[in-house]
């Protein structure tokens, strides 16, 4: 069981993130009931899934950082394609008025 209560315990603890769960604990352990069992069972299993949760590489993040950057370079061509199509079609219409006009 968690002890809760004593002066060394206190947000530094190592155990901080069972903290509320054993304070709750020591309380309804005084009232005569026992959650020590599903406590301890609890927090096998949250250590277990964090170690495997560790130990994972972290694929997805690489795959988006993938995805993200030929999106993005697919958009900056298309970005340079089409102003270099607006230039082109920009001086042509130009050069038509021009040629109308004088």
């Amino acid at each position: 069981m968690v002890e809760t209560g004593t002066k060394k315990e206190g947000f530094l603890d190592r155990d901080m993130g069972w903290l509320a769960f054993g304070r709750l604990d020591a309380a309804l352990q005084r009232l005569g009931v026992t959650l020590h069992g599903d406590t301890e069972r609890w927090r096998e299993q949250t250590e277990v899934s964090l170690e495997q949760t560790e130990r994972t590489p972290n694929g997805e993040g690489v795959l988006t950082f993938i995805l993200f950057s030929f999106l993005f370079s697919f958009m900056l061509l298309c970005g340079f394609i089409v102003f270099y199509f607006n230039f082109i079609l920009n001086n042509i219409f130009i050069a038509l008025v021009m040629n109308m006009v004088g």
